[in-house]
């Protein structure tokens, strides 16, 4: 499993380092783990759960408040709703790449 530091993180995903250590103050539920020396490592899944955590604070204009307990009910609808979108997000990502590689055959 990958393990990320947060400018790694926050370069992947264009969130700056600050909103995601604001974040994770804020919203109970989201915790980083951190190593021996206090750093903040992510895994791919908190790495998924800051994914959420954008899409429902910047695209859906979410309260902060109202993000924990969503992101405590896995059975929420906006999860449903966003594993969709990123499954289409990849399929366009895949019909961009291969219109280009047909384009330059």
């Amino acid at each position: 499993m990958r393990r990320w530091t947060i400018q790694q993180v926050s370069q992947e995903l264009g969130i700056p380092a600050s909103k995601i250590r604001f974040w994770e103050r804020e919203i109970p539920s989201f915790k980083i783990p951190r190593g021996a020396r206090g750093h903040r490592y992510f895994t791919d899944r908190e790495v998924q759960t800051l994914r959420l955590i954008h899409h429902l604070r910047e695209e859906k204009k979410i309260p902060l408040e109202q993000i924990g307990p969503i992101l405590e009910d896995r059975y929420h609808p906006y999860h449903r709703q966003y594993r969709l979108i990123e499954e289409l997000r990849l399929v366009r990502r895949f019909l961009v790449d291969l219109i280009s590689e047909l384009d330059g055959s």
